[in-house]
């Protein structure tokens, strides 16, 4: 079994950023835009190391429109691993496209 690590990013520089050369990424491409984001992993194994970065659906272009905020946020059946949560989304800004 390899080792490695993973690395969530968001670029908040006001600039793009170029990815270093090594990093194989989603689209690819080598530019994380400002204000999107690339989860980057790497892992070595036997027979090498392998760089990859996820970038955010529209990397290579102008940054998403950020979401509007949210409204009665509520948490409910929290455990020691888990939480439910919940809100009202707002119907300006831009549309969440993922959850965690």
């Amino acid at each position: 079994m390899g080792s490695g690590f993973i690395c969530d990013v968001v670029n908040v520089s006001g600039s793009n950023v170029t990815l270093g050369a090594g990093i194989t990424t989603s689209n690819a491409g080598n530019v994380l835009p400002t204000g999107e984001s690339a989860r980057i992993v790497s892992a070595t194994y036997s027979g090498g190391t392998v760089n990859f970065a996820t970038l955010s659906a529209g990397s290579g272009g102008a940054a998403p429109a950020t979401p509007g905020q949210v409204t009665g946020l509520a948490a409910s059946g929290a455990t020691s691993s888990t939480m439910m949560l919940s809100w009202t989304h707002r119907a300006a800004g831009g549309t969440p496209t993922a959850t965690r």
